[in-house]
């Protein structure tokens, strides 16, 4: 017997659930800290603390973006925070990339982090990341003879709140991120090729 395939929820019904969650994050949850490399980590506001922290879209440091993306007739938000632009090269959704990455649920869980910069192309990664990425640019740079990328100064640096349909939607990739899971990264835009 053959397993029943899952048909997936429609984008007009998964999308209203996602924004709702995302928009509970953004309001209570806080910049805990950011680093002097730019590395930034979100922390709930305790209760007891609900007048001395400021949510992530309260906070004027790092002021909330956010861009409309039509998929399947549905229009989704994607908000983002710039901590830096960049000052070197733009990319496209279809450029070579180098950076470093953290992936993150809503609860705060790590699923994927690469703090060594990786190459990755932007048109075989998820659709949010093509959608943001591009909006940053890369820094000044020096390559080591292999090609890779030694170092790297004034890169862009992001953080993207991505609905479902932006990330995995119906898909599991790991056990760590559920199906319909709206997802975090932070990003570090090192190189563009």
């Amino acid at each position: 017997m053959q397993p029943v395939q899952e048909i997936a929820k429609p984008l007009s019904e998964q999308y209203p659930i996602d924004i709702a969650v995302i928009d509970k994050y953004l309001d209570e949850y806080y910049i805990e800290n950011v680093s002097s490399e730019l590395s930034i980590s979100f922390k709930k506001i305790p209760t007891l603390n609900i007048d001395t922290k400021v949510s992530i879209r309260n906070q004027t440091i790092y002021p909330l973006i956010n861009k409309i993306v039509t998929i399947g007739n549905v229009a989704h938000k994607i908000y983002y925070l710039s901590l830096r632009l960049g000052l070197q090269l733009s990319c496209t959704n279809q450029s070579n990339i180098v950076c470093s990455y953290k992936g993150l649920t809503l609860e705060n869980k790590i699923f994927d982090i690469r703090e060594d910069a990786i190459k990755l192309n932007l048109n075989q990664v998820i659709r949010g990341w093509q959608e943001i990425i591009p909006l940053f640019k890369s820094g000044n740079y020096s390559l080591n003879s292999d090609g890779s990328v030694n170092s790297s100064t004034d890169f862009g640096v992001g953080v993207m709140f991505l609905p479902s349909a932006l990330g995995y939607y119906n898909l599991s990739p790991t056990s760590q991120i559920p199906k319909y899971a709206p997802l975090i990264f932070t990003f570090k835009l090192r190189h563009v090729e």
